[in-house]
């Protein structure tokens, strides 16, 4: 809380490899920020491969369907993966990042507002990049060691052509498909969208893609939903 009784809320962003750094973003409150957020990160930095992120409703599946976040790295080619649920572990070099934020920032200092609170945590990833030796980088800075990524970001939704041969459905605008006898729920993020339906090679099972990931299973006989996890095809 800042001293004019609001909320900052940082969203940080993370490279996996060297820790350095992407983004400390500060925001009022955290509705319809966080893809707006990782657009301009890939404008500046190019796209990764994957996007660990925790279970938060801005980033993980809500109503066992899916985010727009979800959606929206997936129309980059950008694989969305979650932690653990109650393991933070999973992600512990972001948790890492944010225990020395508050040990070297957070912890002394009241900002007057937003704007002030904004301008500090720009100097601290400034100092966190550039001038702070990481033992686990062999005592060199994030910055000595990152390099930025070749994936550049157009913002643009390219179209996606599934393989002939399997079955391609519209989602309705309740978020369902009809396949077989069954009326699936898939996730009133892609009303409107086509999934595809394949055929899971080692299992009673079928296995519902968008563009080029998996995003669910089913049982072939009950029609029940195995998982909803996504991976690339």
């Amino acid at each position: 809380m800042t001293a004019d009784n609001h909320y900052c809320y940082p969203l940080t962003i993370l490279d996996d490899s060297s820790r350095y750094s992407i983004k400390i973003a500060c925001f009022p409150n955290t509705k319809n920020v966080v893809i707006n957020a990782f657009k301009q990160a890939f404008y500046e930095f190019g796209m990764p491969l994957s996007v660990l992120s925790d279970n938060g409703p801005q980033f993980a599946g809500f109503k066992h369907g899916f985010t727009m976040f979800e959606k929206f790295l997936m129309n980059n080619d950008i694989l969305p993966v979650h932690c653990r649920i109650k393991h933070p572990q999973t992600h512990g070099k972001i948790e890492r990042f944010h225990g020395t934020m508050k040990r070297e920032l957070l912890n002394h200092n009241l900002f007057k507002n937003l704007d002030y609170a904004d301008k500090a945590l720009q100097e601290w990833r400034t100092k966190y990049n550039c001038l702070r030796p990481h033992e686990a980088l062999g005592n060199k800075c994030p910055a000595d060691i990152y390099t930025h990524s070749e994936r550049i970001f157009a913002d643009k939704v390219e179209p996606f052509e599934y393989e002939s041969g399997f079955k391609v459905i519209k989602v309705n605008s309740w978020g369902y498909v009809r396949f077989q006898n069954f009326q699936l729920y898939i996730s009133e993020t892609f009303i409107g969208d086509y999934v595809q339906f394949r055929p899971n090679p080692n299992n009673d099972s079928f296995l519902v893609c968008y563009r080029n990931f998996v995003i669910a299973e089913y049982d072939a006989l009950s029609g029940e939903r195995i998982h909803r996890k996504i991976s690339r095809l």
